[in-house]
């Protein structure tokens, strides 16, 4: 599974190469070249507010305040991390 981020990767910077070099040579060589989409991405909002909720009770532990165990911590990202996004 490593080497599908690399050959993205390798795709990309191919794209790049060839945009410097029709600007040098003032040929559009992408014209017949599909621009890659791969970079597609999803944030869940669920488990950034959790992760968020989890840190905020981080710094009030540290601050001498009490709160769940690390082990309880870890139990409701790993809920919130479950649950359906849609």
């Amino acid at each position: 599974m490593r080497c599908i981020p690399e050959l993205i990767y390798a795709i990309e910077q191919f794209e790049k190469e060839l945009i410097k070099l029709g600007k040098k040579t003032k040929e559009n060589l992408l014209s017949h070249f599909k621009r890659s989409t791969a970079c597609d991405f999803r944030i869940d909002g669920t488990t950034v507010n959790a992760i968020l909720q989890g840190q905020a009770d981080d710094e009030e532990e540290d601050n001498g305040s009490g709160g769940d165990s690390p082990k309880a911590k870890r139990l409701k990202l790993s809920i919130a991390s479950d649950s359906p996004t849609d």
